[in-house]
């Protein structure tokens, strides 16, 4: 693996991450099945040194000849509490699942070698993550084959959302301010777009921003209409609809840079927001596969200036269930000891796991299976980790005296709407 020290915890019996966790897993004693599986993959060439730091040195060529040649690999198996979880990585850029030329070959190394690997290791359970379920239209494309394998399916868009919606909550709570003090954008109104929207209207444990604008590109405006009418028809939120008229780029005189001081991204296209057009005191919580905006140049702008508030989204502290990863996906809790942090997406699988009354999630989640995630996200005391911006911990309190400072009042604002 990477060059990070290993700590006696990493070096334990019951760890197997890297290459060859699957073979180490194998090897521990009399065989046992692996319950949950994340079906992922690398967003990018920094992923793949993840998990081959010789790749550093190939080009751009042979980096596609050699992941053309691999299989999927297992970065890690990890023993939770009463589950056997697995992380499948497809030898498969993002930039590739999105690429209209790649995407039926993508969608068929997927179904043929990522869902045969995982049925193998006897998984009940395979979670959707990154671009897979926009890849598989929310797994409906796989579910067929998934079934004559004897695998449920799940997105991982319930407690995407459900993450999402807590996070925002937390983000608030934390920078002093009410869902009130709110103008929240939601920039890309996809499957986990409208979970968040929908969650907002619905739930009884979500706080309310006071305005909700729903972004996306002209070819959904029908779509995102509809759901604003079925948001507004629920909620007292104002709600209103922005259209782009491209999906490369956010236009300058977006909504999301004039009047937004929260912005959910959850988009498939790169690098879409500008971070310096991001009006101060923003709150920005970005879901995007791959990002929506640039992590380097949001920590610095935190560094310099202190003025927004850059965080990662579908993140989930599963400390709870005894669920701990050594794989380095540079979640900030990881110190040298591993990290309890999952992605939202394979949380979901262990709710499935855990509570097998939830349904999966084929196709976009509906009010009721989202309510239902909620209600199973508490339950097993999952949470929101501390927020970051790749991985660096956010200093929450800088960006709130910078709020009140701005605000010119040296009171607090608190409480929720």
């Amino acid at each position: 693996m990477d060059a990070r020290k290993e700590s006696r915890a990493a070096t334990a019996s019951n760890v197997y991450f890297g290459p060859s966790a699957q073979r180490k897993w194998l090897r521990r004693g009399a065989p046992r099945d692996v319950d949950v599986v994340l079906l992922t993959h690398p967003r990018d060439r920094a992923d793949v040194e993840r998990m081959f730091p010789w790749a550093g040195m190939l080009d751009g060529d042979a980096l596609a000849d050699l992941l053309d040649c691999l299989q999927p690999v297992y970065g890690e198996i990890i023993e939770a509490k009463g589950i056997n979880i697995g992380i499948l990585f497809l030898p498969i850029l993002a930039e590739d699942m999105i690429d209209p030329r790649k995407r039926a070959s993508s969608r068929s190394r997927m179904e043929t070698e990522g869902l045969t690997k995982a049925a193998a290791m006897g998984a009940r359970h395979v979670c959707l993550g990154g671009l897979t379920g926009a890849l598989t239209n929310y797994g409906r494309r796989i579910e067929a084959r998934s079934k004559e394998l004897g695998i449920e399916l799940t997105t991982g868009h319930a407690v995407t959302s459900v993450s999402i919606v807590r996070q925002f909550d937390k983000a608030l709570s934390e920078s002093g301010l009410s869902g009130g003090d709110a103008v929240l954008a939601i920039l890309g109104v996809g499957s986990v777009g409208a979970g968040v929207a929908r969650l907002l209207a619905h739930s009884p444990r979500a706080t309310r921003p006071a305005e909700l604008i729903l972004v996306d590109t002209l070819q959904q405006q029908d779509r995102v209409r509809a759901i604003a009418d079925e948001v507004m028809a629920y909620s007292s939120m104002r709600v209103s609809v922005e259209v782009l008229p491209t999906r490369y780029a956010l236009p300058d005189g977006s909504r999301c840079y004039r009047d937004a001081n929260v912005i959910v991204s959850a988009v498939s296209t790169p690098s879409i927001l500008d971070i310096d057009l991001v009006r101060a005191g923003t709150i920005l919580i970005d879901d995007s596969q791959p990002y929506c905006w640039d992590r380097n140049a949001a920590w610095a702008r935190v560094q310099a200036r202190g003025d927004i508030l850059p965080c990662d989204a579908g993140l989930v502290d599963a400390g709870a269930t005894a669920y701990r990863s050594f794989f380095p996906f540079d979640f900030a809790d990881d110190v040298g000891n591993g990290s309890v942090v999952s992605w939202s997406c394979l949380a979901e699988g262990m709710l499935r796991a855990s509570l097998p009354q939830l349904a999966s999630n084929i196709g976009e989640a509906d009010v009721a299976q989202l309510l239902a995630y909620e209600r199973a996200f508490d339950k097993v005391k999952f949470g929101i980790p501390p927020l970051q911006c790749g991985r660096h911990v956010l200093d929450v309190a800088a960006f709130r005296r910078f709020l009140r400072d701005a605000d010119g009042s040296s009171g607090e604002r608190g409480g929720r709407s």
